[in-house]
């Protein structure tokens, strides 16, 4: 089965409206999907352990995600204006984000962060306007 969706795999697919990786995949590479400006829906499985960086940048429809139970790493700017974002859940295996992770997410609105969480990295929540609640477990 698939274990990587490869760097700049599915970037500008205009069209695309949900993306579900199937259970095996443990990385998905650099702009994978960025610019998908029809995304909605990305559904991860637990086995993926690295989003690398700007994986799901500007996905301006995205409004849905759901992260997988073993991710360890979330990518510089893998969510960078993703504007349509309300919430995000990230699990507890959580112990890296690197900068601008989440940067203009501007309907973000609540944040929890993992435990294991060893940094807050610059500008991982810089134009979150609507960022009224983050909790640091």
């Amino acid at each position: 089965g698939i274990e990587t969706i490869e760097m700049l795999a599915f970037d500008g697919a205009s069209g695309l409206k949900k993306a579900e990786l199937p259970e095996g995949t443990k990385k998905v590479w650099k702009g994978s999907f960025s610019g998908c400006h029809s995304i909605q829906t990305v559904i991860l499985p637990d086995s993926v352990e690295e989003i690398e960086d700007r994986a799901f940048a500007y996905c301006i429809a995205l409004d849905s995600v759901k992260l997988p139970e073993n991710l360890k790493k979330i990518g510089m700017g893998a969510f960078y204006g993703c504007a349509n974002v309300t919430e995000m859940e990230l699990p507890e295996s959580v112990e890296t984000i690197d900068s601008k992770a989440f940067h203009t997410c501007s309907g973000l609105a609540e944040v929890v962060l993992p435990e294991g969480l060893k940094k807050i990295s610059d500008e991982m929540f810089y134009g979150c306007s609507q960022l009224s609640r983050a909790m640091v477990q």
